[in-house]
């Protein structure tokens, strides 16, 4: 019995920090498919260490990833105009969804529970958004130059993700894609606007550490590991994919997938 318990967390933390990875940055929400799979497998062993290790995993991914990114931004950002408006927009972009989703933390912790049915119907609506946002500029030329404007207006975009089932990285890309930015540069943007989320969401789950007392153990390598790998896997996956494909392959995966939340919410 006591073998099979632990198998089965094993299992759970296994499988946590795998969906984790793979969703983080991808436009399909990694909250909702959490949620959803501990709804379905009744998961009750997530803790607030669970979410410091997957958000640890995977900032260390997208920082690896985007590294040259980062180091030419950093650099260049000190001398020349263009990069250092680049810099500014990623931070202004971030900044609405961090301060709201503060507030929400802070304030109404208590009554923010992810309830399937808004996750679903979430996930159906922002898929829809996603594909029209990606398509009805088609004829239009695209371009790669984010604006102060088109930042703020993704900051805007990016709050809907407090949403459970919205998805961060597709609310960005889709106010992205409505103003005509590239599919590549719009998941470039994406992830490097991710990294201040994920140091907030990081030092947040410290401070909740420290105030539960928790110690950390190999279970937190463990989750940092698996999520570190499999996000690392989905960024170079996602890039690759939208040289060749548009993001529809996304739209169509989350209106199924609300669909089977409606379906499992049946049944």
């Amino acid at each position: 019995h006591i073998i099979h318990d632990n198998l089965m967390q094993f299992l759970e933390i296994f499988i946590y920090s795998l969906i984790q990875g793979l969703t983080e940055f991808l436009p399909i929400s990694s909250s909702a498919h959490l949620y959803f799979l501990e709804e379905v497998f009744h998961w009750t062993n997530k803790t607030v260490l669970y979410a410091l290790a997957a958000h640890l995993g995977t900032l260390i991914a997208v920082l690896y990833n985007q590294r040259n990114n980062i180091y030419f931004l950093l650099k260049k950002s000190l001398y020349f105009k263009g990069e250092f408006q680049y810099l500014i927009c990623i931070l202004i972009s971030s900044f609405p969804v961090i301060f709201i989703g503060a507030i929400v933390s802070l304030f109404f912790s208590n009554v923010y529970n992810s309830i399937l049915i808004i996750i679903g119907t979430a996930s159906i609506i922002g898929g829809v958004f996603l594909d029209i946002s990606d398509n009805y500029k088609q004829n239009k030329k695209s371009n790669s130059k984010i604006t102060y404007k088109i930042a703020i207006l993704t900051g805007l975009f990016q709050t809907l993700a407090l949403i459970p089932g919205m998805s961060r990285s597709g609310t960005v890309i889709t106010a992205l894609r409505i103003c005509s930015i590239n599919r590549y540069e719009s998941i470039k943007f994406s992830l490097l606007t991710g990294i201040p989320i994920l140091i907030i969401a990081s030092l947040y789950s410290i401070y909740k550490l420290t105030e539960l007392d928790r110690n950390i153990s190999y279970t937190f390598f463990f989750i940092s590991f698996i999520s570190f790998t499999s996000a690392l896997f989905s960024i170079k996956f996602i890039l690759s994919l939208i040289k060749r494909y548009s993001f529809r392959l996304f739209a169509i995966y989350r209106i199924i997938f609300g669909l089977v939340i409606y379906m499992y919410l049946i049944y």
